[in-house]
């Protein structure tokens, strides 16, 4: 019932003159031609190229001309691919040196790591042995020995030969 109520109140008139928008004005042809930068905002006017001069062949070039120049352009086109395979080539060659040389390294960080470890365990195993005996006391139970109770003339113990 709203929207009906909406569309009553609307205004549908013609224009009184057909005049005024049978014209093509400059503006509205400007803004098929312009291109608008939503990030930036700004506006650049763009007109396109004929499908002849996109490809850099101009229309009054006769056709073996138009061939010889395509021709040209294929054979840039491949060199310029083979480069960049060569140069991709060239960089993979060089990734994989830096990664042997970052693996070598970690490897060599990785040994001085598990060396120091073994080396911490040691010490802690011989800190322990020696806390082990530490703690031993020796008491004196006044109980005689055998060296000090039957000297013997020219022997030093009982069971001495």
């Amino acid at each position: 019932m709203q929207v009906a109520e909406t569309i009553k109140t609307m205004d549908f008139s013609l224009p009184s003159s057909y005049d005024s928008i049978s014209d093509v004005k400059k503006s509205s042809v400007d803004a098929l031609t312009q291109e608008e930068n939503l990030l930036t905002g700004t506006v650049v006017k763009k007109v396109p190229k004929p499908a002849t001069e996109r490809m850099g062949l101009s229309p009054k070039m006769s056709d073996e001309e138009k061939k010889a120049q395509k021709e040209a352009m294929e054979a840039q086109k491949k060199a310029d691919k083979e480069a960049a395979a060569a140069a991709k080539a060239a960089a993979d060659v060089e990734k994989k040196a830096e990664r042997e040389i970052a693996a070598k390294e970690k490897a060599a960080a990785k040994k001085a790591q598990a060396e120091a470890k073994a080396k911490a365990e040691a010490a802690k195993e011989e800190a322990a042995k020696e806390k082990q005996y530490s703690d031993v006391k020796f008491v004196d139970t006044g109980l005689p020995s055998y060296d000090d109770s039957a000297k013997v003339k020219g022997k030093s113990g009982a069971f001495s030969l």
